[in-house]
C-alpha cells in the first residue's frame, strides 16, 4: 500500500504544524512523541501508538487548557516555565509552578504576562518554545504549497476513518 508523504528539509515539526493548519487536509492531530506539538497548538497529539495492542495515548489540547482553567497563551507560558521534553522539571517543581500560576491568576494577570511575572518571582529564565533553525528558511517552506509525494487518492478524513477502522482503532458503528 502506498501512502502520501512529505520530505522535510530538517526537523519535520514546522511542516507537521503547518499541515495542522491546512484547511484542505483538515487533519485531526499529529502522531508524535514530541509534546512540543501541544505547546505549538496541535489540537490533538497521539503518542505511543502500539499496533499490536491497538492502543494510543490521546492528548486533547482543548480539554487540557479547560481543565487547567488557562487560556492557550497562558498554557504556552506555563509550559515554557516547566521545561522541554529532553530537560523537564520534576513533578514537584511543576506543581510549584502551577501554584505560582494560580497566585498570578488571582492577583496580577491584568498587569503582566505569566512569564515576566514568573521571572520576577523566581529569577529563572523560562525556555523559548519558538522553532528557530538558522539554516532553513521556514517562512519560504510554510508559504509555498506543500508537495505531497505518492498522492494516492488525496488524503481526507474519510480515508483516515477507513484506515483506523480497518486496524481496530475506531469501533465500527452498529447498523
Amino acid at each position: 500500500m502506498e501512502f502520501p508523504y512529505i520530505e522535510a528539509p530538517n526537523e519535520a515539526d514546522i511542516i507537521c504544524l503547518q499541515l495542522m493548519k491546512n484547511e484542505t487536509l483538515k487533519p485531526v492531530g499529529c502522531l508524535t512523541d514530541d509534546m512540543d506539538f501541544i505547546a505549538f497548538g496541535s489540537s490533538f497529539v497521539f503518542r505511543q501508538l502500539n499496533l499490536v495492542s491497538k492502543t494510543v495515548i490521546v492528548y486533547d489540547l482543548q480539554k487540557i487548557i479547560n481543565q487547567l482553567k488557562m487560556t492557550f497563551e497562558e498554557f504556552q507560558d506555563f509550559i515554557c516555565c516547566c521545561g522541554v521534553d529532553y530537560e523537564s522539571k520534576s513533578l514537584e517543581e511543576i506543581e510549584k509552578i502551577f501554584e505560582l500560576f494560580q497566585i498570578y491568576k488571582k492577583n496580577e494577570c491584568d498587569t503582566i504576562n505569566f512569564i515576566e511575572w514568573y521571572k520576577l518571582k523566581t529569577g529563572e529564565q523560562p525556555i523559548n518554545i519558538a522553532i528557530n533553525d538558522e539554516t532553513t528558511n521556514y517562512e519560504e517552506i510554510v508559504n509555498k504549497p506543500i508537495a505531497i509525494k505518492n498522492p494516492i487518492e488525496y488524503y481526507n478524513k474519510k480515508y483516515q476513518e477507513i484506515l483506523l477502522t480497518e486496524e481496530g482503532f475506531i469501533p465500527i458503528p452498529k447498523q
